[in-house]
């Protein structure tokens, strides 16, 4: 349970599929098979200290929320829809902090402040598209592709490079910094380089992403469906049992 515990405080579970511990392309036998498995692992009768009774029935109450939104096919295309958008369910964190800039500007209008000019509305406007808007698609994007624990790894770099800008207009480039900087560089060097081979098991799922017909995807296509590679279309895999070099990925979600 502690590890469960410790997970769910890390990630801050800012979307439902964060609430599952699954990537935004997860297929619909994932989505029933985390939830089940977490509501085995969070039921508040297994949980003997208070506090944990607590912390069990707090997430119970987000599990069953998240899947009630990304069970439901239509519900779900929407809820991505939003995401893709920056925002989610209304009251999710997300669509908060976008309700919240809005009202943090509502009340220094109602304060007495003026607006900024044109010019400076406009590069504020384009760093939060860029900051923000871009930032959280890309975010999606590589959730579906790369998983969670690739995809956090990654963004954590985030500022490191705001760090390379700073330096780059003038601030001091300490010892400290570029410590932090080369155990960043030696951790995701480790998820590039990460690779390994063993007997692993895919069950049949149905989904759709970007992909070329390697051992992974050998299907047919309905007539008049692209076939230039890589390309994007709905498509079934068949159940599959074989080894070969990989790593965790939107096809490689199994335990050790």
């Amino acid at each position: 349970m502690g590890r469960i515990q410790d997970r769910y405080q890390e990630n801050q579970a800012l979307t439902h599929y964060d609430d599952l511990g699954l990537p935004a392309g997860a297929s619909e036998q994932e989505i029933r098979e985390a939830y089940l498995n977490l509501l085995r692992l969070l039921h508040p009768d297994l949980q003997d200290a208070p506090s944990l009774k607590r912390f069990a029935d707090f997430q119970m109450k987000r599990v069953s929320r998240a899947y009630a939104v990304l069970a439901d096919r239509d519900r779900r295309l929407r809820y991505d829809a939003e995401l893709a958008q920056g925002g989610g369910e209304p009251d999710s964190p997300v669509a908060l902090q976008r309700r919240a800039g809005s009202v943090s500007v509502a009340l220094a209008l109602a304060a007495g402040a003026a607006l900024p000019g044109a010019r400076v509305v406009l590069q504020a406007g384009l760093l939060g598209f860029v900051g923000y808007g871009l930032s959280l698609t890309l975010f999606v994007v590589a959730l579906r592709g790369l998983g969670t624990a690739r995809t956090g790894a990654y963004f954590s770099l985030a500022p490191f490079l705001g760090a390379a800008f700073a330096v780059a207009l003038g601030a001091p480039l300490t010892v400290p910094l570029l410590a932090a900087g080369a155990l960043m560089a030696v951790g995701v060097w480790l998820h590039l380089t990460e690779r390994h081979e063993h007997l692993h098991r895919h069950a049949a799922t149905r989904h759709e992403h970007p992909h070329v017909h390697d051992e992974h995807h050998r299907h047919d296509h309905a007539p008049g469906q692209a076939t230039d590679e890589p390309h994007s279309h709905a498509h079934v895999h068949e159940p599959l049992r074989h080894a070969h070099a990989h790593y965790p990925d939107v096809h490689h979600r199994h335990e050790h």
